[in-house]
């Protein structure tokens, strides 16, 4: 049987309790000598079986530990971004996917890198290993010849940046990183502000930091002239509620528009709820098209949020 930090051991041992089984890890592969989140990947199979596969044994404990507090904080509320909506161009949707996919990551790694250096697996050898991953995968910016990859960077930078800052001497990494990507840091310090402005500490805190950094990463791609990606439109960031919430009428807290992007099944139209105050999609309803009339909107605007949600099985959390 593998030996890991004690930490470490313990996050195994309270989630093989939650689950009533053991967490399998599956460990093999040289040690690179860097680190970075590409390293371990967990997944969970048909029967509830969990599994975190670590493909770099450079440090086998941060890797275990970073996959294992990502699934608890799910666990525990913290809910993911979910995509059901898709167009025709598969690449654009990708792209968009994974755009969203590295904000939210970015935005959960504060509490992710928090937890491993309070549990003692951080030091300067591991955070010059995980400098380095960053570094391995960002070209150096050249102001005389501009590229395309800013957008790239940025998202990067910005998921360096929650590490960095909770690192003991963080400063010379920082001016490395302004002096090399003077342009995308000055984008990616910008999003981390929104971060360390709304310390994402809870369900509710982490789903508003993640709906700021998609509208506001949306608007620096327009700012820079790429094509708009609709990122407040196009991903689900599920609610989190409390029972106040819950048992208002729909119409109270979303507005239902029909998308123009396509659902899954035959003959269904998409409608997006979009929250009031934010205008982020917060679920998407999926509604046969021969029923989907204006008093049948209205109709919906007039339930309890929670009647709602609960009918169409959809995700939400509750505070």
């Amino acid at each position: 049987m593998a030996e890991y930090a004690e930490p470490v051991q313990g996050l195994l041992d309270e989630l093989s309790r939650v689950l009533g089984h053991q967490v399998q890890v599956e460990a093999a592969g040289a040690a690179s000598g860097v680190l970075n989140h590409d390293q371990g990947d967990l997944t969970v199979n048909a029967d509830g079986q969990v599994t975190v596969t670590i493909t770099d044994t450079t440090n086998i404990d941060y890797t275990l530990s970073h996959e294992l507090v990502h699934f608890m904080m799910n666990m525990k509320g913290y809910l993911m971004m979910e995509m059901p909506l898709h167009g025709d161009d598969q690449e654009y949707d990708a792209m968009r996917i994974s755009t969203a996919k590295l904000l939210e990551l970015a935005a959960q790694h504060v509490m992710v890198v928090a937890w491993q250096r309070e549990n003692g697996l951080l030091d300067d050898g591991v955070d010059q290993s995980v400098i380095a991953g960053f570094e391995q995968q960002l070209d150096d910016e050249d102001p005389d010849h501009p590229d395309d990859m800013i957008a790239f960077r940025t998202l990067l930078l910005l998921d360096g940046l929650v590490y960095v800052h909770q690192m003991p001497k963080p400063d010379n990494t920082l001016r490395a990183w302004r002096n090399r990507y003077p342009a995308a840091m000055a984008a990616a310090e910008d999003l981390f502000a929104l971060i360390s402005e709304h310390e994402p500490d809870t369900p509710r805190r982490l789903r508003g930091v993640e709906v700021k950094l998609l509208a506001h990463f949306e608007q620096f791609l327009i700012d820079q002239g790429y094509a708009q990606l609709s990122l407040p439109d196009f991903v689900v960031v599920p609610p989190v509620l409390s029972q106040r919430q819950l048992r208002l009428e729909l119409t109270q807290l979303y507005t239902l528009n029909e998308t123009s992007l396509n659902v899954d099944g035959d003959d269904l139209t998409g409608y997006v709820a979009q929250g009031n105050t934010d205008e982020q999609t917060a679920f998407v309803l999926t509604l046969p098209s021969d029923a989907a009339s204006a008093d049948a909107l209205q109709a919906l605007y007039q339930r309890p949020v929670k009647d709602v949600l609960d009918e169409f099985e959809l995700t939400y959390s509750e505070r």
